[in-house]
């Protein structure tokens, strides 16, 4: 998965992923937001090909 996500990682603290959460940090709801849609498309489509 870390290959998969690598595009997506941001320098700390603006990302920080563990075990089983991701901490998504920006200085505004809309950009977590975006952040957060981001990570549900690439999930999505690491799990689903």
């Amino acid at each position: 998965m870390v290959v998969s996500t690598r595009h997506l990682l941001e320098d700390v603290p603006w990302c920080m992923v563990f075990v089983d959460d991701i901490v998504l940090v920006d200085k505004t709801r809309e950009g977590v937001e975006g952040k957060l849609g981001l990570w549900r498309s690439t999930l999505l489509h690491i799990f689903l090909l």
